[in-house]
């Protein structure tokens, strides 16, 4: 039968990167909004379409990232 194990919230320096790319990711997204918005009219083509997509990438990439870093450090399992 399988029971659950007691969950640690330690914090190592994988839980630490992971917080801080769970933030970045935040703020990376809305300076580039801000950005984008501010100066957006200047871009034209394949510019303009390459800085959505890495609008839209990024911060998802960076944001699994840092949660599977943070996530990573809990210490939980099944215990037989």
């Amino acid at each position: 039968m399988l029971t659950f194990a007691q969950v640690n919230f330690g914090l190592n320096i994988a839980g630490l990167i992971g917080i801080i790319y769970l933030l970045w990711a935040i703020i990376y997204l809305i300076l580039t909004v801000a950005w984008l918005s501010q100066r957006g009219t200047r871009l034209r083509g394949w510019a303009l379409a390459l800085y959505i997509i890495q609008l839209i990438f990024t911060p998802i990439i960076m944001l699994l990232s840092g949660a599977i870093l943070y996530y990573s450090t809990l210490s939980n399992g099944l215990v037989q």
